[in-house]
């Protein structure tokens, strides 16, 4: 996603390289490079989510200017456009679910809220030490009692 920002974002007209055939550097080959690994990972919805998932460098916006920009110059053939744009729309898909999975988790009340993962607890426990209340699934690792300090049960 951050290469792919670069190239197409907002700043990619300040991305000036001096000597690019010193570099190897060649931007259309790199976007069309780019593209087709999208395009290959289309069908894979997990990788769709983990686009999704890049707050850093993901925006919709970005994908379908790199769309619009390989299919003006014929930097991909039309079957990786296609894959890409249906990549394009299973992350949007994804982003959205998340957005909205994240706004609904601003209602959780905190108590309902695993401490270290900041996660709806599903099977909450109290360590009988601390009194701190933990998912249990969380909390498995330091139930062996060789490796966990006393402070945490």
């Amino acid at each position: 996603n951050y290469f792919l920002l670069e190239l197409v974002g907002e700043r990619s007209r300040q991305l000036i390289v001096r000597d690019p055939a010193k570099y190897h550097f060649n931007p259309k080959q790199l976007l069309s490079d780019i593209c087709a690994v999208y395009a290959n990972m289309s069908g894979v919805e997990v990788f769709a989510q983990a686009v999704a998932n890049d707050e850093r460098s993901y925006k919709p916006q970005v994908f379908r200017i790199a769309s619009a920009i390989t299919r003006k110059r014929g930097l991909v053939d039309s079957v990786v456009a296609e894959k890409f744009d249906e990549l394009a729309k299973a992350a949007s898909a994804a982003s959205s679910s998340k957005q909205q999975a994240d706004s609904e988790m601003m209602d959780i009340p905190e108590e309902f809220l695993d401490p270290i993962y900041y996660t709806l607890m599903n099977d909450p426990v109290k360590c009988p030490k601390s009194n701190v209340t933990v998912d249990r699934c969380v909390s498995l690792p330091f139930l062996d009692l060789r490796f966990a300090r006393p402070s945490l049960l």
